[in-house]
């Protein structure tokens, strides 16, 4: 079984560079060599694949008239043949990995029913609904859980990472496809759709691990130094993931002789309408 690491572009939805930067990134985390023996690969699902690096799988995408909000495309991936017996995950061209990202690539992940494997991730499983799991063969699905305050939708979850095996959440799919205009006229956002129509197990990420950075808003960013400290401290130790770094480090520091983000911090979705290299922080340290 591969793992395959798919982002979309539809249209001019991102540009060229985003995508390239993204996969450019990966190889040098080293992702793409780190399970001998298990394939890596990197796919954009896209309708204009012109001048993407040539390291770039090419999975074509059609243009769906009743489709307004370009996330929802990512329904699709949810039931694809090609990554059938796979573990996939949905990655969103703006989601930038950082240092000891790649645990979260290359980790397992259940199939669906198979409560031992999703140990990992439900250490405190109880007897009860880990029978129903295995009985009724429900689907894992991994998001970002959202620990900051994001006016956008309601959802708890983000759709910046989605994890699942082979194509054990197609009735996502199956959903959508029953009546899509209702679907996105019902759900606020595409993260919202997956948390309200997925009928299965939704495996939580640590707190801290998937943040947020505002391109070029600096106070903005800053002010995720007070909920860091509200919402995700609280759980420190127990679920501190920072190895190598100082688990008493603020979310962000600006000017810190060798701190830059929290080491809790392993992805940060570049969030703006700015191109992320103009950013003069980004730039430095994380592009």
């Amino acid at each position: 079984m591969a793992i395959n690491i798919i982002t979309t572009k539809v249209g001019d939805s991102c540009r060229t560079e985003d995508v390239n930067r993204l996969y450019l990134e990966l190889c040098r985390k080293r992702i793409f060599m780190m399970t001998p023996g298990q394939d890596i690969n990197f796919y954009c699902y896209t309708d204009t694949p012109e001048g993407l690096d040539e390291g770039i799988n090419i999975l074509p995408l059609t243009l769906n008239e009743n489709i307004t909000d370009l996330e929802y495309y990512k329904v699709f991936l949810f039931d694809e043949l090609k990554f059938d017996h796979d573990t996939n995950i949905i990655w969103d061209v703006n989601l930038q990995p950082l240092d000891l990202s790649q645990t979260h690539v290359i980790r397992g992940f259940p199939i669906a029913g198979d409560v031992k494997e999703a140990d990992e991730y439900l250490p405190d499983l109880d007897l009860d609904t880990g029978r129903k799991i295995r009985d009724d063969r429900l689907p894992f699905l991994q998001a970002p859980t959202k620990w900051f305050t994001d006016d956008t939708d309601t959802a708890s979850i983000t759709s910046w990472f989605l994890k699942f095996h082979g194509n054990d959440c197609r009735r996502l799919l199956l959903s959508f496809t029953e009546d899509p205009v209702g679907m996105q006229e019902k759900y606020g956002s595409f993260a919202e759709f997956v948390e309200g129509e997925f009928k299965g197990v939704l495996l939580p990420t640590a707190p801290g691990i998937f943040s947020p950075y505002y391109i070029n808003d600096r106070d903005r960013t800053d002010a995720l130094n007070a909920e860091f400290e509200e919402k995700v401290r609280p759980y420190f130790p127990d679920a501190w993931e920072g190895h190598g770094g100082e688990e008493e480090a603020p979310f962000l520091e600006w000017e810190h002789e060798y701190r830059d983000v929290s080491k809790q911090v392993k992805f940060l979705y570049l969030s703006g309408d700015d191109a992320p290299e103009t950013d003069r922080y980004l730039l430095l340290w994380f592009l």
